[in-house]
């Protein structure tokens, strides 16, 4: 068959040449965009212009620039400025002074520093720590006196006759009557058993100004006591038998 030129028709679809008319929407340029931003403030004065300028234009405009800030400063009156007085606020932004604040703060710490030195007081023991003090203050009474001490010396006496022996059959005499000075003073006297003698325990306890005499335990210290008894009279009579042959 007869071979097809360079000038054959082509069967093929015809093609798009680049001066065809596209079939999407024709693009905007650069130039026909509308600039949508806002329009820029111009500088003005000789500083913020271009180009050459002279010292003499160039500290003019500083000066005349100073000037209106003064003179806008000296219209807002006493409230702004050097003379301006420094507003505080806290974190809710109420406002508040920062001398008392201060004040505040240092009764804060005062307070916490009480109740530290507070714990550590009940951590060592308030009566120990007050019959520490009692007798250093009395050492130190003491040690202001003469050394030499006379048998007319009214501490002394006073010392010896505020203590209360055992065997005193005034004793009990004695307890009350300072019971009742300490109340008739003012003092605070904690209210003591006065029934008949209650059984002994392993820590000497004494039992409540409310107790009615009756023993309502379940006898274990009288069993502690009755081993105890029984324990010492068994190494009493061991003890015996073994230097019985001497």
């Amino acid at each position: 068959p007869p071979r097809r030129g360079r000038a054959s028709p082509s069967l093929s679809p015809p093609r798009r040449g680049r001066a065809s008319p596209s079939p999407s929407p024709p693009r905007r340029g650069k130039a026909a965009s509308p600039d949508n931003s806002p329009p820029r403030k111009p500088k003005d004065g000789p500083v913020g212009g271009g180009g050459l300028q002279r010292a003499s234009e160039i500290q003019e405009a500083i000066a005349a620039k100073k000037a209106a800030e003064d003179k806008m400063l000296k219209s807002l009156g006493e409230h702004y400025g050097d003379k301006a007085v420094t507003t505080h606020r806290d974190k809710t932004g109420k406002v508040v002074n920062p001398k008392l604040a201060r004040l505040a703060q240092r009764q804060a710490e005062q307070k916490i520093l009480e109740q530290q030195v507070k714990h550590m007081k009940w951590g060592r023991g308030v009566a120990q720590t007050e019959d520490r003090e009692a007798k250093a203050r009395d050492e130190e009474y003491e040690m202001s006196k003469a050394f030499a001490r006379s048998a007319d010396d009214a501490d002394l006496n006073r010392m010896q006759r505020d203590v209360i022996h055992a065997e005193d059959p005034m004793a009990e005499y004695m307890m009350k009557k300072r019971e009742k000075t300490k109340v008739a003073l003012g003092y605070h006297v904690r209210p003591t058993y006065k029934g008949p003698t209650p059984p002994p325990n392993r820590f000497n306890i004494p039992p409540g100004h409310r107790w009615d005499g009756r023993d309502r335990s379940n006898g274990f210290e009288s069993k502690w006591f009755q081993s105890r008894i029984s324990r010492n009279a068994t190494k009493q009579d061991a003890y015996k038998w073994s230097t019985e042959d001497m």
